[in-house]
């Protein structure tokens, strides 16, 4: 069985959007930049936090997934 964690057999454009795609996700987050993240995401993309909070389509806009997760983390982490 393969390693599902080896993408070497993926064509190298796939590597590096995947790569690209990560980076702008730690980014975003590490940030707290909605902007980064909400590119990642469709427009009807639902959210599930690590606390296992839903928010349904809550990628429609970076002001929405703001409120969806910045201001929700920003207040759990205190």
């Amino acid at each position: 069985m393969a390693d599902p964690n080896d993408l070497s057999s993926l064509p190298q454009a796939d590597q590096d959007a995947i790569g690209t795609t990560l980076i702008s996700l730690l980014a975003g987050f590490r940030e707290r930049d909605a902007e980064k993240l909400v590119g990642i995401y469709t427009s009807d993309a639902d959210w599930v936090n690590a606390f296992g909070s839903v928010k349904k389509a809550a990628m429609r806009s970076s002001s929405t997934f703001a409120d969806s997760f910045l201001t929700t983390t920003s207040t759990q982490a205190q």
